[in-house]
């Protein structure tokens, strides 16, 4: 600020001067000061959450928010319930493991999904909005997600939500509930004891994450999702993934290790009956399940590049399906390869050193290309019925003679 030369040095108006100029300085700062400590606690549009500090709960830091903050949580144990409309990232300020979220509501006896009011730590609605590096721990530490733009990244769910239990027959609460056309992403995220379900128009991607003991479960015409480079390990007895009632799959460079069978494609879902299932399922590995992939009834599935290694029953089980192509994919050991019962094309696969049958057709008039089938139990086994197009193309080495 320039001052008059009227204005002596030391002069009493220059002394009155400067003591009202700072004061209006300090005023001012105090106001700006009482503007932004009221919603910032940093600089760069980001609000602090820390147990020590001024802001306590992930909640009150929601609140505060405007649209382009960005939450940082510090290291601690939130008890919280967040919901959130606005497009802002919450993110952990520590490691992963040191910023843990739960909810201490319980989930009900026999919840199912669709039951309003069900606890939550993170519901986001119609927000443009990013979730990352947290823990979240517990049955009720859940991320509801409706309508809008979500990314989940980074991000541990240990325990969280419920795995279904095939006798009940009924759709749980997930660790992640996709609903009202939701489009999220999720990478780099670990599921332990937890599932993905998508539903009610709802577009997913999820990439470079690891289901333990988790799955991801889809359904309706309208839902598609991209799993891509994931790794699926002991996933439960029914399905690590499962596309169902009209749902539309991409699933590729994935490793599939254990567990019940690994994808599942079918018609008809939990009171949904669409026969227009989709399923892409090009390049993964599939090691030691139950099943590597079934699919019955109504679906359309392309099922090729696959590695199939020890399986405990049919590497790929196909039945009755509207369009399928099983192409240049190879089986390895284990009691079972190709099962097809319908119009199917088996082109180019290897299958060898399967302890059962190598390929059966149960059914239907499938076209066999150049596939490589020897040095199984039973190589080919034809049932009664079935009218295969076996072409010239083909190596089926004859059935060892017993002795």
């Amino acid at each position: 600020m320039r001052i008059s030369s009227s204005l002596a040095v030391g002069s009493p108006t220059a002394r009155v001067t400067a003591i009202l100029v700072t004061t209006l300085l300090v005023a001012s700062l105090i106001v700006g000061a009482g503007v932004a400590g009221g919603r910032l606690l940093a600089a760069d549009d980001t609000i602090v959450v820390d147990q020590a500090g001024d802001i306590t709960s992930i909640a009150e830091a929601v609140a505060l928010a405007q649209d382009g903050d960005t939450i940082v949580v510090m290291v601690g144990t939130y008890d919280e319930s967040v919901a959130v409309a606005k497009d802002i990232t919450i993110r952990g300020g520590g490691d992963r493991a040191d910023v843990i979220v739960e909810n201490s509501a319980e989930l009900p006896p026999g919840a199912v999904d669709d039951v309003p009011g069900l606890p939550f730590a993170f519901r986001f609605e119609d927000a443009t909005a990013a979730l990352q590096n947290l823990t979240l721990r517990g049955e009720s530490a859940r991320i509801d997600i409706a309508g809008g733009a979500v990314t989940l990244s980074d991000l541990h769910l240990d325990g969280t939500g419920r795995v279904f239990d095939i006798d009940s027959n009924s759709s749980v609460p997930a660790g992640v509930d996709l609903e009202a056309g939701a489009n999220v992403t999720i990478t780099a995220t670990v599921l332990d004891d937890a599932a993905i379900d998508v539903e009610n128009g709802s577009i997913a991607t999820v990439t470079k994450s690891e289901f333990n003991g988790g799955y991801i479960w889809m359904q309706g015409s309208d839902v598609s999702v991209d799993l891509v480079d994931n790794d699926f390990t002991d996933n439960p007895q029914w399905a690590a993934v499962s596309v169902q009632g009209g749902a539309s799959a991409r699933i590729t460079d994935n490793d599939f290790i254990g567990g019940g069978t690994n994808i599942e494609v079918k018609d008809a879902g939990h009171g949904i009956s669409d026969r227009g299932s989709v399923a892409e399922i090009v390049g993964n590995r599939f090691e030691g399940g139950t099943n590597g992939i079934t699919a019955d009834g109504g679906t359309a599935v392309d099922i090729s590049g696959n590695r199939f290694v020890g399986m405990g029953g049919a590497a790929a089980r196909v039945a009755r399906p509207v369009s399928a192509a099983i192409r240049e994919n190879t089986m390895e050991g284990g009691l079972g390869g190709i099962t097809v019962s319908g119009d199917v094309d088996i082109d180019s696969n290897v299958v060898t050193g399967v302890d059962g049958v190598g390929l059966l057709i149960s059914g239907g008039s499938p076209v066999l290309t150049e596939n490589q089938v020897c040095d199984n139990g039973t190589n080919l086994l034809v049932a009664d019925g079935a009218t295969p197009d076996i072409q010239a193309s083909n190596e089926i080495c004859p059935d060892p003679v017993a002795e």
